[in-house]
């Protein structure tokens, strides 16, 4: 009987071949040589090239395309699928319209691929100097450098590309076809991710928001905020969600892409109380003022610094205003409102400042009709 092959023991490294005979022998397969580290060093450099130029020159026409289709996501188009839009828009979100942002993701692709290629001369038993060698000569490719110095799909294709390369070179290598599930992995990369963006589009936007909420730190917990119409003190940030404290103890919780490219006000963790107090046109108003300042000192709320503004603010038609803006803790601004009108109520009215209420003098001329 002619020769032939039974079987691959997976993960042993041999295999048995049956002769006419019937004797069997184990023949030991090629083993992968050690990998060599300075390919990713090698990629490093392509990478820093490329980001080191990447604002050097404008947007390309498919760049701006991109940028426009990220704006109005979609699961799929009718030139491609979902995969560059969707990094343009995760750029979007992080960067803004940015040039290096957006020209990121081929750069590493192009690392990638350069890596790749050293794996792959890897696959058919080069040692350290080939897989060196093959991953400059990857990196050195016109093709790779045209390609990845702008946001465009032929990066992605090359590295797609690359993948099935030492894909199909590993099984060659080792005979185990159950890297051909590696290999469908890589091919059906844009189907899949068209599928996925769709179903998660909306948490993918929360979770890209909440990265740049935690690494730009445009607020913080213990900060009070107004944002997308309502405002309260941060209780939590995640990468989901943002939770606000009202002052009446309610929560208000906003989703990450609803805070992300919104005008945001952020108070801090302090607040101004706005009160206005009334006075007499004959009271002495430095003494009036002077009172007031008493009061806002004696009031443990009320912090020194910054200082309070307290000085006259308008002639009214029956009293002087006088504007009394102390500083106070976000948690302490409903109680040390009502304490301050309380304490200078009290003070006037011990020291004899008029707060006169609101008058109107009618003339009546002409007798009877």
């Amino acid at each position: 009987l002619p020769a032939r092959s039974q079987e691959r023991q997976a993960g042993t490294g041999t295999a048995e071949i049956l002769s006419g005979t019937g004797a069997s022998a184990a023949v030991p397969l090629p083993g992968a040589g050690p990998f060599d580290r300075r390919v990713i060093w090698v990629g490093g450099v392509v990478f820093a090239v490329l980001m080191a130029l990447s604002a050097r020159y404008g947007f390309d026409r498919d760049e701006l395309y991109f940028l426009d289709c990220a704006r109005h996501l979609q699961g799929s188009y009718v030139d491609q699928p979902v995969f560059a839009p969707l990094l343009a828009w995760v750029s979007l979100k992080l960067f803004g319209v940015s040039l290096p942002g957006l020209r990121l993701w081929p750069a590493l692709a192009a690392w990638a691929t350069v890596v790749v290629g050293a794996l792959t001369a890897r696959e058919f038993g080069g040692g350290k100097r080939a897989q060196l060698l093959a991953a400059i000569g990857t990196a050195t490719m016109p093709v790779l450098l045209g390609s990845a110095h702008f946001a465009n799909t032929t990066a992605y294709e090359l590295l797609a590309w690359a993948g099935l390369a030492l894909v199909v070179a590993r099984i060659g290598r080792t005979g185990d076809c159950r890297w051909w599930l590696a290999g469908g992995l890589v091919a059906g990369l844009g189907v899949a991710g068209a599928g996925i963006a769709l179903a998660t589009q909306g948490v993918l936007s929360n979770v890209v928001a909440g990265l740049s909420i935690i690494f730009a730190k445009p607020f913080k917990v213990g900060e009070y905020i107004a944002i997308a119409g309502v405002e309260g003190a941060v209780e939590s940030i995640t990468l989901f969600s943002t939770t606000l404290m009202h002052a009446d103890r309610s929560r208000v919780v906003i989703p990450n892409r609803k805070i992300v490219g919104e005008i945001l006000h952020n108070y801090g963790r302090i607040r101004q109380i706005d009160l206005t107090v009334g006075v007499a046109y004959d009271t002495d108003l430095p003494a009036a003022l002077a009172i007031i300042r008493e009061v806002l000192a004696a009031n443990p709320r009320v912090l020194a610094d910054p200082a309070a503004v307290v000085a006259p603010l308008q002639l009214g038609e029956s009293a002087v205003a006088l504007a009394v803006r102390p500083w106070v803790l976000v948690e302490d601004q409903g109680a040390a409102g009502g304490e301050v009108c309380a304490a200078v109520l009290e003070a006037f009215r011990a020291r004899g400042v008029v707060m006169p209420l609101p008058q109107r003098e009618v003339h009546l001329r002409g007798g009877p009709a």
